[in-house]
């Protein structure tokens, strides 16, 4: 097969020029659409076609890909285009099994966590010093997309029996999360507040339906369900 090439620098011009662009062309539409990079189909089915892409190439290889220096960093280069979507897929894919596993194994974890840090400001609140409230308050303002404040100025205000301010901040969260375990938790949190502490199950619907879209086999989407049916029979009565 060697001997069918000759030069290999002149034989892999084309294709390795081919590749790169292809692999460059691609990553680049990645970048520029959001709708690509959030599409789970769209990240298997670029995984899928960089196999393929590269799988030719090595078909264009000499059998000894060492034989020349020249043949080597033909194919790094041919590579190259391909590697940086090549690791964010591969890097998306894992942390979607780690949402899943902790989604299906783990639901609770974090409610554990932050049920423990809100014993505690139980405790500060019940004994008069309200100047907690007033120092997260002005943390969030300073740094308003801070998940972790307004996920403890949530607890505060449940403890403190101020329901509408839970509420904004629940979903402030919601909004401020990325796709994951920790933003389906926020859904959950912000629709037992409507529906337990302000008794408003139909305004919890679009929130209970968003959990059973994004999480249909969470832990959260059973509850999402039962309440969206009771919410449907009591609409039909």
């Amino acid at each position: 097969m060697l001997d069918s090439f000759g030069d290999p620098s002149g034989a892999l011009l084309l294709p390795t020029l081919l590749s790169l662009i292809n692999g460059l062309g691609l990553g680049f539409a990645f970048a520029c659409l959001p709708r690509l990079r959030r599409s789970a189909a769209a990240r298997l089915t670029a995984l899928i076609y960089i196999s393929v892409c590269l799988g030719l190439y090595l078909v264009h290889l000499p059998d000894d890909l060492l034989t020349f220096s020249t043949t080597y960093w033909f194919y790094l280069v041919a590579v190259t285009g391909y590697l940086p979507l090549y690791v964010y897929v591969l890097s998306k894919s894992a942390e979607m099994l780690v949402e899943l596993l902790l989604l299906r194994v783990r639901p609770d974890r974090e409610a554990q966590l932050m049920q423990r840090w809100r014993r505690k400001l139980l405790k500060v609140v019940r004994g008069g010093d309200r100047k907690i409230v007033e120092r997260k308050l002005q943390e969030v303002r300073r740094r308003p997309a801070d998940a972790q404040l307004h996920r403890e100025l949530v607890e505060l205000y449940l403890v403190l029996d101020e329901n509408e301010r839970a509420a904004y901040h629940a979903y402030a969260l919601a909004e401020i999360l990325p796709h994951g375990h920790a933003h389906a938790l926020a859904l959950y949190r912000l629709a037992q507040i409507l529906v337990d502490r302000q008794g408003r199950l139909d305004g919890a619907q679009p929130y209970l339906r968003r959990i059973i879209r994004l999480y249909p086999r969470s832990f959260f989407a059973s509850y999402a369900r039962r309440l969206v049916n009771k919410f449907e029979a009591s609409v039909d009565l």
